[in-house]
């Protein structure tokens, strides 16, 4: 479990993905694992549970979610107004129903699609594509995080 003061996955990611209509066993997994990752690493330039980037978030919008309307309506729904408006990037902190939305999109846009059945190593791989550009991060936290998730689904 990600060391908030509150259970990350049922409180946000699950709701977040239902509402974002983005139905992806593996997501939830990987996503937690991200956020715990995260934590250990520079949140500089950081924004959000899930460390992403302005970059990354600009990116991910422009090359990803802008290719479907009703998608792009369905994020874009989860997002303040005003705040969204002024300081888009702040909105990962400020909103984590839609840094949950956003990073789920980031990971489905770097596999190529759905991140169910992913072995840890391949999670990993996603999550340093994703979050790092393919640079080499100490992994560990992650590792522990996601391979105890799936040996919970295996079980």
């Amino acid at each position: 479990m990600t060391p908030y003061c509150l259970d990350l996955r049922s409180a946000v990611i699950e709701p977040a993905l239902h509402q974002a209509q983005l139905s992806d066993p593996g997501l939830p997994a990987w996503l937690e694992a991200v956020a715990s990752a995260q934590c250990q690493h520079s949140r500089l330039y950081r924004f959000g549970p899930f460390g992403m980037t302005a970059w990354q978030h600009k990116r991910v919008w422009d090359e990803y979610i802008a290719q479907w309307p009703e998608l792009a309506c369905q994020v874009r729904g989860l997002a303040s107004q005003r705040r969204f408006l002024t300081d888009p990037h702040q909105e990962l902190c400020l909103n984590w129903g839609y840094a949950t939305a956003l990073a789920a999109l980031n990971a489905r846009f770097h596999a190529g699609g759905s991140v169910d059945q992913l072995s840890t190593d391949q999670a990993i791989e996603l999550w340093r594509q994703a979050c790092h550009r393919g640079r080499r991060v100490d992994d560990s936290l992650f590792r522990r995080t996601y391979a105890s998730d799936l040996s919970t689904r295996a079980a």
